[in-house]
């Protein structure tokens, strides 16, 4: 189906399904990340120049601030693109071997370009006593580990209203990792296969996501939120592309869950209804016609450069021009940013992923039965 046949059809509310648009070449999903990546960025802009106490975008009026919203829309595509991925190569080692290959390399690298180059820009120690530091010197193994919580070379953003925060955007890859990792456990045990364990899955993850909203654990831990919030997310994605050939796409919809959650509001079922409003939309809006940078950014992902990079540019630009105005910052921050997503996709990611072909089978095995 050509987009502006589609367009008419959803123009006079005709009924059209996610399936045609799951091929690379007719849908704007990778668009939908880098718009998710550049959001984050301006979330952050309002606390790393404001300090933690300032309120980000969307925090006062919705459950989550503009950042966790694009989080959750992550969560969602990577949900549904992996899932397509491991139905076309069934096998479970490679899949994990091709997730690596995505975030792998370009977190390494970003390690050492961190520890090597832009974290002895803004030290406040001598160079020597920087680069002669335990922590720059395990900075680039440490933060495949430890994510957001590698600990900080001697010096860095020591004068920041975030200060010592080297990369706060990071703890959100330890939750995709295990989410590949169940996805690859389900498929291992053959419980990928059924779809009521799907649905059951689903269910309780949202369950889960009310259940801690409601018996007010998130005032106690708010980290306790993230386990069922993340599942539910990338839950809903493989459920998308399981039932792919039913998903209707409609604007309707969409207004749907935008009452539903506006009527939710910062109920505990709010966190609930905005998921789904942020789920439906990224679908939808991931197979509207999205012109020259859609076709773009199809070949061009720099959504995971631009997020990885945001925040460490952020905390330089508020150290290097104080002055400047929220804005002014922000929009520095979204440029730099995605300059160096770019750099990242063209140098790192994009010869990395061409490695895939390495694990690639030498005959392709049929499709899993979704």
């Amino acid at each position: 189906m050509r987009w502006g046949a589609r367009m008419t059809m959803l123009s006079l509310g005709g009924r059209t399904v996610l399936e045609p648009f799951l091929d690379p070449q007719k849908n704007a999903f990778n668009l939908v990340r880098l718009v998710a990546a550049l959001s984050v960025i301006v979330s952050h802009v309002f606390v790393v120049a404001g300090g933690s106490g300032t309120a980000q975008p969307l925090e006062l009026v919705t459950p989550f601030t503009l950042g966790q919203h694009a989080v959750n829309v992550f969560f969602v595509i990577s949900g549904l693109t992996v899932a397509a991925s491991l139905d076309r190569s069934p096998d479970a080692f490679r899949f994990l071997a091709n997730r690596a290959l995505r975030i792998v390399p370009a977190l390494m690298v970003y390690g050492l370009v961190f520890a090597l180059v832009l974290g002895a820009l803004v030290a406040v120690v001598p160079l020597a006593d920087y680069y002669s530091d335990p922590a720059t010197l395990a900075y680039p193994l440490a933060v495949l580990v430890l994510f957001s919580h590698a600990p900080a070379p001697d010096g860095v953003f020591a004068t920041a209203p975030l200060a010592g925060m080297v990369n706060m955007s990071l703890w959100t890859i330890q939750y995709e990792i295990l989410a590949y990792i169940g996805l690859a456990a389900l498929f291992v045990t053959g419980l990928l296969r059924y779809g009521a364990v799907l649905l059951a899955l689903v269910a309780g993850a949202a369950a889960a996501l009310v259940g801690v909203e409601a018996a007010g654990i998130v005032g106690i831990w708010p980290g306790a939120l993230h386990p069922p919030l993340f599942a539910l997310c990338f839950l809903l994605g493989v459920a998308a592309y399981r039932w792919r050939s039913r998903i209707v796409l409609s604007p309707l919809v969409l207004l749907g869950f935008l009452g539903f959650a506006v009527l939710a509001g910062r109920t505990p079922i709010g966190p609930l209804a905005y998921v789904l409003l942020a789920a439906y939309g990224a679908l939808l809006f991931g197979t509207l016609p999205a012109g020259a940078l859609g076709r773009w950014t199809r070949h061009t992902d720099i959504s995971y450069g631009t997020y990885i990079y945001g925040w460490p540019v952020q905390q330089m630009l508020v150290g290097f021009f104080p002055g400047w105005s929220m804005f002014a910052l922000g929009l520095a921050g979204l440029v730099s940013a995605a300059a160096i997503g770019f750099l990242s996709w063209s140098l790192v990611e994009k010869r990395a992923l061409a490695l895939k072909r390495r694990f690639a089978p030498r005959r392709q095995q049929a499709a899993v039965a979704w």
